[in-house]
């Protein structure tokens, strides 16, 4: 009686056995720059066009943190507002702080939010609706006050956790027509660059590198 010999399994077949041990987890790991690895599970054998994907995929966007922490945030968004209004020579920088802390630490008390709004994200945000809206040739500060709380408000229903806000702590001169009129005018011209501050990380740090250009700006000073 013939015994069946079957052939020892070639080194060949070792390698297929072991990649297609490896590609059973369904897990790639492909490095990316600056030591970064994604891993991404794969469908198939053809790892090539796994790869081609993957370096596809834009690098992630490094934390806001390592480049601006929320006091200098600040500090750079009142100096701009008071280096753009130069009319109102007794405006001071550090108001645009106390008007902002103001209302984040109102919403804080009154329980619409459980932690502070005002991170650097969130400023950079701010940074540009103020950047395209306010105007050079405001009359005074209570003018001022209330075209930045408006964008201020937007800014929270636009990154805000919450579904809703009180209009109470951003309507300071009880013109509620004229607070929606802003509003309504910074949802019909800056629709498109706040989803771009989402989409595209590149717009996001440009902003930031320039609202990080008025940090040596004096704070304070006054003329007149």
């Amino acid at each position: 009686m013939k015994s069946k010999i079957e052939p020892a399994p070639t080194k060949s077949s070792k390698n297929k056995e072991s990649e297609t041990q490896k590609s059973d987890p369904a897990v790639l790991s492909v490095p990316l720059a600056q030591n970064h690895e994604v891993k991404l599970p794969i469908n198939s054998t053809d790892s090539k066009q796994v790869v081609c994907e993957v370096v596809a995929i834009p690098p992630a966007k490094l934390p806001i943190s390592s480049f601006m922490i929320s006091s200098d945030a600040l500090r750079c968004l009142g100096n701009f507002v008071r280096c753009h209004c130069k009319n109102l020579t007794r405006f001071r920088a550090s108001e645009v702080i106390l008007w902002l802390r103001g209302v984040d630490r109102a919403l804080l008390l009154q329980g619409w939010q459980d932690q502070a709004f005002l991170t650097p994200p969130n400023l950079v945000f701010l940074f540009m609706l103020l950047k395209e809206t306010l105007s050079d040739k405001i009359p005074n500060s209570a003018q001022l006050r209330a075209e930045i709380l408006t964008c201020l408000y937007m800014a929270y229903t636009y990154n805000g956790p919450e579904i809703s806000y009180p209009l109470k702590p951003f309507l300071v001169d009880g013109d509620r027509r004229g607070f929606w009129d802003r509003c309504m005018h910074i949802t019909n011209n800056l629709s498109e660059k706040m989803l771009q501050m989402n989409r595209e990380p590149k717009f996001f740090g440009e902003l930031l590198v320039e609202l990080k250009n008025y940090s040596g700006t004096v704070i304070d000073r006054r003329d007149g």
